[in-house]
């Protein structure tokens, strides 16, 4: 389940992070349905599936968030505030979702 997670939580933030270029090669109508329907799923997902998701959330940024190698480099300085604020806040809405289904 966890690796479903992971896999789900990167084509999601792929799909966030390209939008202009998704929405300009298959249409807005993709990409409202892609929300929609990404919606739908979380809503429908079990606690056990939502604890994942909240999982792979927080293994991305913790190995993101990782200090500088003996080489001195780090993803740190590579992740955008729009990216930290997307997988904070699925971390977040997945722990509020599996709290209401407890």
């Amino acid at each position: 389940m966890q690796t479903l997670a992971k896999a789900l939580l990167l084509q999601w933030w792929f799909l966030v992070d390209q939008e202009e270029e998704v929405t300009e090669a298959f249409g807005d109508d993709f990409m409202g349905d892609h929300y929609e329907g990404v919606t739908i799923w979380i809503g429908e997902m079990s606690v056990p599936e939502l604890r994942a998701m909240e999982k792979a959330a927080r293994d991305w940024l913790t190995e993101r968030s990782r200090l500088p190698d003996e080489w001195g480099h780090t993803p740190r300085k590579l992740v955008s505030d729009e990216e930290r604020e997307f997988f904070e806040g699925i971390a977040k809405f997945c722990v509020d979702e599996a709290a209401k289904k407890e």
